[in-house]
């Protein structure tokens, strides 16, 4: 099975990242349970997928992870 995701995620620049670890408990409620703060790619590898390609967009903000199923 292939996975294809496109997400933002956390920034690894401040201030970026920083506003993103702050705001989450207050996000959640206004942005439908939204985090901001979440590591995607531990998350699709703690899954247990193979990751065959990662592209970061918009200075690390967006991320497009591309994996498959072990």
């Amino acid at each position: 099975m292939e996975l294809r995701l496109l997400e933002h995620v956390r920034m690894e620049q401040r201030p970026a990242a920083w506003f993103q670890e702050k705001v989450p408990p207050v996000w959640k409620h206004v942005a439908g349970g939204c985090h901001l703060d979440r590591d995607t790619l531990a998350a699709v590898l703690e899954a247990g997928f193979e990751v065959r390609r990662v592209e970061r967009h918009l200075d690390g903000l967006g991320l497009s992870i591309f994996a498959r199923n072990l």
